[in-house]
């Protein structure tokens, strides 16, 4: 077996260079041959079963041996095929040159939408079914969507804009509040000062009261504190409801005597939520009386409208409720003259807020109650007085005379009168001098 060998330095060689040989097992170059030498050794219809060449100092070596390649690197020889492989196509068609080209022809005919999966098989390329293939322009109210041009497939391709149509029309001063809504930008700054905190306002301005300080109104929207300071919130004035308790008897009553006395009570809702009905009463010195007959009608006017808003207590009503009571009336305990008190009650609902200058609720509003009001009938004893011809020369003749006709209601000559005798009395006699005599009878 013979070993050829190259120059140390001598990486490719032509067929001018010369090889060294060595004829024997020991290695050790015996001969001197040229590279054209080898032509007679290697032919093309000729196997060589063991051709070898080694380099020096390069590696791997690349033997050939029958239809393959045996490559020797790191002390190791490794043998490869020549041909195509599952991935990699092989050429060597051309004498010292092998062509390596990606073919992957052991796995078919690739079609161009197929691609390489990791398995190392061509598939096709599909959508997968949770995949949107239609969109649809439907536009939000924060998003304007709009088709243009339809793609391959079923997916259309659209344009999407920023339009939040859904919100109306706003202006240029407006923006989109973190709330999905639009407002109004305000250049409104707050109240600040430098003066103490606790000083205070000495009298009253616009809607700002005496003693508001400089600390109560910091912070305060300057926009807001014009509007406090020349339109100051006045508030509503509040009618309460109302009720009257009179009665018909004419004149004073005569202690002792009989009397009929007719009572009305009246009862108007005016800012209160109206009668409540069953509830109106009448006692004469505590004493219940009744029963009461009762009646609500309409009652204008109504009451009229405070700062252009109208009253939400409105319509008036009046409640009625009349009584007559027949009694003698009593003796006084004491003195010449005695009060009978009547009392007329109603009770109301709560009324409703009314608004103040500023269009706004201010209370409080009526609240719920009950209303009272009295009628007195008075009474007297009756004095008499009188003009008599008689020549009375006696006192107890006079007495028994002016006795006499007291007790004759029909006496023309006595007159009788039903009131205070105390203190001052002014009587016209209209007597003749001469010839009548004045009398005068009190209790």
């Amino acid at each position: 077996m013979a070993i050829i060998y190259s120059y140390p330095r001598i990486y490719t060689v032509n067929e001018e260079q010369l090889l060294l040989i060595s004829d024997n097992r020991t290695g050790k170059p015996t001969k001197n041959i040229g590279v054209g030498d080898l032509a007679a050794f290697i032919t093309t219809d000729k196997q060589i079963q063991d051709f070898k060449l080694y380099g020096k100092d390069f590696c791997p070596a690349i033997t050939l041996t029958g239809n393959d390649l045996i490559m020797y690197s790191n002390g190791v020889w490794c043998k490869g095929s020549i041909g195509g492989g599952s991935y990699i196509e092989a050429d060597y068609s051309v004498p010292g040159i092998i062509s390596l080209d990606l073919s992957a022809t052991g796995l078919g005919i690739p079609k161009s939408d197929y691609f390489l999966r990791g398995d190392n098989t061509w598939s096709p390329l599909s959508i997968p079914s949770n995949i949107v293939e239609t969109f649809s322009s439907e536009s939000g109210v924060f998003i304007n969507v709009t088709n243009n041009v339809n793609a391959s497939g079923n997916v259309t391709i659209g344009t999407v804009d920023l339009s939040a149509t859904g919100l109306g029309s706003p202006t240029e001063n407006y923006f989109l509040r973190g709330d999905n809504t639009w407002a109004e930008v305000s250049l409104d700054v707050n109240y600040e000062s430098t003066l103490n905190p606790s000083l205070a306002i000495i009298n009253d301005i616009g809607g700002f009261t005496a003693g508001t300080t400089v600390g109560d109104l910091l912070g305060t929207p300057l926009s807001s504190m014009w509007d406090t300071l020349l339109f100051p919130a006045l508030p509503p004035v509040y009618k309460n409801p109302t009720i009257s308790t009179t009665e018909s008897f004419a004149g004073f009553a005569e202690i002792g005597e009989t009397i009929v006395v007719p009572v009305t009570i009246q009862f108007v809702n005016k800012d209160s939520g109206g009668f409540d009905t069953g509830t109106m009463t009448l006692n004469r010195g505590g004493t219940p009386l009744g029963p009461l007959s009762v009646s609500t009608a309409l009652f204008p006017p109504d009451i009229l409208p405070q700062y252009g808003e109208p009253n939400p207590n409105n319509p008036q009503k009046k409640t009625t409720g009349t009584f007559t009571e027949t009694f003698v009336f009593p003796t006084p305990t004491s003195g010449l003259t005695r009060v009978e008190t009547y009392t007329g009650a109603a009770s109301y609902l709560t009324g409703q807020e009314l608004k103040n200058s500023l269009g706004q609720p201010e209370g409080p509003a009526i609240p719920a109650g009950t209303i009272s009001n009295t009628a007195t009938v008075r009474g007297y004893y009756p004095y008499f007085w009188g003009l008599t011809t008689s020549a009375w020369n006696n006192y107890a003749i006079a007495v028994a005379e002016v006795v006499g006709r007291i007790q004759n209601p029909a006496d023309p000559t006595v007159n009788k009168v039903v009131n205070n005798s105390s203190g001052q009395l002014n009587i016209a006699f209209n007597g003749t001098a001469g010839v009548d005599f004045m009398w005068f009878a009190t209790p």
